[in-house]
């Protein structure tokens, strides 16, 4: 196994968040909540 990092982000008000996607361009990161389908 390689060892590697990992950047814990957080926006205020947000939700636990049980979905993550990059945008196709790279350029946003996409995530959902487990309650609502919103992309946000």
């Amino acid at each position: 196994p390689s060892s590697g990092c990992a950047q814990v982000l957080s926006h205020p008000g947000h939700t636990p968040v049980t979905s993550l996607a990059w945008a196709p361009s790279g350029g946003r990161l996409l995530s959902a909540p487990p309650v609502d389908a919103a992309i946000r």
